[in-house]
């Protein structure tokens, strides 16, 4: 992303790019024609460094001001398209979580999470500083450690808190809680996406608009391409079907996009759609 925007009539352009200390981490770099910042860990030092390179000044300016990120119409323009935000939590003193992933809130697994969850938070670990990063996958969880941008150690078993005992670290805590799994803001935030998502019944399969709105929401939003416009017939033949027993293999074969959406890849999204439009399965 590159931000441009002038400053005493000049025009200064700040570009978001991988930290150099860390790839995982985001750095900023402002440019005044020949004039560059180093790669710098926010806005303002970047936004500051090259200011007073040019000008021999030494006035300071917010960072975060001057590439809009304070401007509501702008945030809002940002994040027009963004499917789910980041879950910031301290679970304790100087102890914080960062949970990117909510996962798949149907399969249950772990206190209302599932396959996709992704959590993760930064501490002191072995005389250095460590990001240790939790996923829940298909059959098992893991727990990955980095230094830097190095991962160190990689740890699998059935449950977050297998995977953390493993570590022999923080030893009076469960995986659950440190990663902000049971956390009460984590818990209230499943509660409202399930009660968000909407679920149908045969009798809503002519209604154009509730089919669309499920199909929106779990396979548009995923980008799953060959999403044929022919899709909505696949519901309307169900319904006028006199036979309440539905054969799969003979119907969503005829429809290329289905394909694509039985495949392993996307086979949990395709199920979980069809399952909320009201197909038993």
């Amino acid at each position: 992303m590159r931000i441009e925007y002038k400053l005493n009539n000049k025009s200064f352009i700040v570009a978001v790019l991988s930290s150099a200390q860390n790839p995982l981490k985001s750095g900023f770099q402002c440019t005044c024609r020949t004039i560059k910042s180093d790669v710098e860990p926010h806005p303002s030092a970047a936004i500051n460094a090259c200011y007073q390179q040019v000008f021999e000044t030494k006035t300071e300016y917010s960072g975060l001001a001057i590439i809009g990120f304070e401007n509501e119409n702008i945030i809002q323009e940002l994040i027009a398209d963004v499917e789910s935000f980041p879950i910031f939590l301290q679970i304790f003193e100087k102890h914080n979580v960062v949970i990117t992933s909510i996962g798949d809130i149907y399969e249950n697994k772990f206190h209302c999470i599932g396959t996709g969850f992704i959590s993760l938070f930064t501490t002191r670990y072995c005389n250095a500083q460590h990001l240790f990063l939790l996923r829940i996958e298909k059959n098992q969880c893991s727990l990955e450690i980095y230094l830097e941008s190095e991962c160190k150690n990689r740890i699998t078993g059935p449950t977050p808190n297998d995977v953390w005992k493993q570590i022999e670290f923080y030893k009076k805590y469960t995986g659950t809680y440190l990663f902000g799994i049971t956390h009460e803001l984590v818990q209230k935030h499943i509660e409202m996406l399930i009660d968000e998502s909407p679920t149908y019944t045969p009798n809503d399969w002519m209604n154009m608009q509730k089919l669309e709105t499920i199909f929106n929401r779990h396979i548009k939003s995923r980008r799953i391409p060959n999403a044929m416009p022919s899709w909505p017939l696949l519901f309307f033949k169900w319904y006028k079907q006199e036979s309440t027993i539905i054969q799969f293999p003979l119907i969503y074969m005829k429809f290329t996009y289905l394909n694509t959406l039985f495949k392993k890849k996307n086979c949990e999204h395709g199920g979980q759609y069809l399952l909320l439009a009201g197909v038993p399965m």
